[in-house]
């Protein structure tokens, strides 16, 4: 039987699949004929219509965009396809220009779309909280809610809306909390950068009380200056309506410096009408400060205000005092947590940590709960992986490393992940390549010892440590190799043409050496274990142990430096392929 000839539910299951695992190809479906464009058709248009991103920098502008928008779904028939509406800019004080663009495009479906990403997760947000101080221009201004009525129109029509991400600077206005109210009572509201203006204006004191007690109310990013009297009242306030929110979910606390003049006059209604004490039920935490390593009262000043014992993801994206996480591991508890985010560096970047920070890391990371996810960054080999995997062994499912330059894991670290890792089918490591000899051999075959294992990102790691040695002579170049290179690659002693000869065979990898190392691996598992679906292979190096861009070695090695993704056939009479 043909695919043509199968049953409609049949092909409709077929297309959902494929767009879960390659979505590009339900485009392709769409041309093969009438019947499979007919069946096709929703799933693509649900790829392509998920996301609505909108910038508005101008009130004049907004109705126009909005109108552009629903000209376009009401062409596609799309209105029922959205179910992400995300809203950012900032309300500009100059007129637009002449010539501005109102054209509104959906945007382009990838291989691999994140349609489910959480919009703050993105590095340009990150930059954006990290210093531009947009939030202090735009917050002292009046506020005008006048011009965001069609947008809630736009609410009305889009039936299956499930997140709405706020990331404008201007206040999350009236009428679009009354559209969620009435219209999206299930649509999950995510606030970003959230400063309560009742500090500020009593008088708008009464719409940020319904804002932080709605129902639809899912995330906020708190903003607040710590480092001012009117900063500490904000901490105040948005800690006093953690409880009031029914809904709430996560948080991702950030504190800046900023510039506000402030009586806290407007504060009466918050702190007087406080409702509940209970402390939120909080199922996701992420902290993160700008400028400081985080002290133990980083998360302990929490505890009041948040139930520890819902949290079930933790984010702790900044550089961390070492006697905080000692200090954790004595004071708090997560039984719930399953998966955790943990930053393991220095606020200088590319610095290890001193020798007993490791030790009290390790401490931490065996006082929580058997986790199911564990994202490592900044790590140094002196957080044993051992430790780690007989721990959290149990239960992990998905790891993922990234370490410091010049960490890279061992073969003893693998075999570690293997041995007590059953479960573990999502991995991304850094590991040694040299030049394929038998030591990076044994590492992937040490991989295969993982049973479980069917999603691999390897990091290969391509610095020269001879570059940092004082001896840095190998006996087997020849005269050629021996002789200094013109451009020295930044070591610390002066380069030679044998250092160049190892960069390129290390870095320059091509398609057979990529489907060689998947073989390799995939020889190396057991034949009752499940098989290596992907592989995924990239470069990175460094010719002294810290950061260093802008040397030769690391100019080298971007130029030079290839990605390359290794999927198993997904049809079953090629599955060994």
């Amino acid at each position: 039987m043909s695919f043509q000839a199968l049953p409609p539910e049949i092909i409709s299951l077929v297309v959902r699949f494929v767009a879960d695992v390659h979505p590009l190809s339900v485009f392709r479906l769409l041309r093969v004929n009438k019947r499979c464009f007919a069946l096709a058709l929703s799933v693509a248009k649900s790829l392509v219509f998920h996301t609505i991103r909108l910038q508005f920098c101008h009130r004049e502008r907004i109705d126009h965009q909005v109108a552009t928008v629903c000209a376009k779904l009401q062409k596609a028939d799309a209105f029922p396809y959205v179910r992400r509406l995300i809203i950012e800019g900032f309300l500009a004080q100059d007129p637009p220009e002449v010539d501005y663009d109102d054209e509104w495009f959906p945007a382009p479906v990838s291989r691999f779309s994140p349609l489910n990403r959480d919009p703050r997760d993105a590095y340009d947000f990150e930059e954006e909280l990290d210093g531009t101080g947009l939030d202090v221009c735009c917050r002292d201004r009046d506020i005008d809610y006048e011009c965001w009525g069609s947008v809630a129109e736009l609410i009305k029509r889009l039936p299956a809306l499930d997140n709405l991400h706020h990331l404008h600077y201007e206040q999350f206005p009236p009428c679009l909390l009354q559209a969620l109210h009435q219209y999206r009572p299930e649509c999950r509201l995510h606030l970003h950068s959230f400063v309560l203006r009742s500090i500020w204006k009593p008088t708008a004191e009464e719409h940020e009380y319904c804002l932080v007690t709605s129902p639809s109310l899912h995330s906020i990013t708190p903003y607040y200056v710590t480092s001012r009297p009117e900063g500490i009242w904000q901490k105040q306030s948005f800690v006093r309506i953690l409880g009031l929110a029914p809904n709430l979910k996560v948080i991702y606390p950030r504190a800046d410096d900023g510039s506000y003049n402030a009586s806290g006059a407007g504060m009466t209604k918050l702190t007087r009408n406080p409702g509940d004490e209970h402390p939120a039920a909080i199922e996701c935490l992420r902290v993160k400060h700008s400028y400081y390593p985080m002290l133990a009262a980083a998360l302990e000043e929490w505890a009041p205000y948040i139930d520890f014992s819902t949290v079930q993801i933790l984010d702790l994206g900044s550089s961390i005092q070492g006697e905080a996480l000692a200090a954790w591991s004595d004071h708090l508890h997560f039984p719930a947590l399953r998966t955790l985010r943990l930053f393991l560096g220095t606020k200088e970047g590319g610095v290890e940590q001193a020798p007993e920070f490791y030790p009290q890391a390790t401490r931490f990371l065996q006082s929580l709960p058997s986790l199911s996810e564990i994202y490592l960054i900044a790590w140094h080999s002196q957080l044993s992986i051992g430790a780690l995997a007989k721990h959290h062994g149990p239960r992990l499912r998905k790891l993922s490393v990234a370490g410091l330059p010049w960490q890279c894991f061992s073969e003893h670290d693998i075999l570690q992940l293997g041995r007590y890792c059953p479960l573990l089918e999502k991995m991304s490591i850094p590991i040694r390549r040299t030049q394929g000899d038998a030591r990076e051999v044994a590492l992937y075959k040490a991989l295969g010892t993982i049973r479980n294992l069917k999603f691999l990102d390897l990091t290969l790691d391509v610095s020269d440590p001879t570059l940092y040695q004082e001896a840095s002579i190998d006996p087997d170049w020849d005269d050629f190799d021996n002789q200094y290179t013109k451009e020295d690659l930044g070591g610390i002693n002066q380069s030679r043409n044998g250092h160049i000869r190892n960069l390129l065979v290390n870095t320059l990898i091509d398609e057979p050496l990529a489907s060689s190392i998947f073989e390799v691996i995939s020889t190396a598992k057991s034949h009752d274990a499940p098989a290596l679906e992907r592989l995924t292979l990239s470069i990175q190096g460094q010719a002294v142990p810290r950061y260093r861009p802008q040397c030769w070695f690391s100019y080298l090695v971007r130029f030079f430096a290839s990605e390359w993704t290794i999927h198993r056939d997904i049809r079953y009479e090629h599955r060994d392929r």
